[in-house]
């Protein structure tokens, strides 16, 4: 019910776009490859708290220079509030 709020609200295109932009992006790693970093992380005696983490390296892989960008991750989050609340308003909606 949420993910057909989410495309109702967001449009088809902006998704779909979206989705395009994340699988050009991404490395094709498989599901060993995958789980390394977040094992290095369980693992790793010591990291960086709250810094962007990729290939078991801080600031590596495609996402590190959107994360260092204050203004990216500011719209993002507002972006974000807004979806989340305009699907909240429709589900309280439906159920009134």
């Amino acid at each position: 019910m949420i993910a057909r709020d989410l495309i109702g609200l967001s449009g088809i295109n902006s998704i779909m776009a979206m989705g395009t932009h994340v699988i050009n992006l991404s490395s094709f790693k498989n599901t060993w490859q995958g789980a390394q970093t977040a094992i290095h992380l369980a693992l790793a005696p010591r990291v960086t708290s709250g810094a962007h983490y990729a290939d078991c390296r801080v600031g590596a892989g495609y996402l590190a220079k959107v994360v260092g960008d204050k203004v990216a991750r500011q719209k993002l989050w507002k972006k974000t509030e807004e979806v989340v609340q305009k699907a909240t308003d429709r589900i309280t909606m439906e159920n009134s």
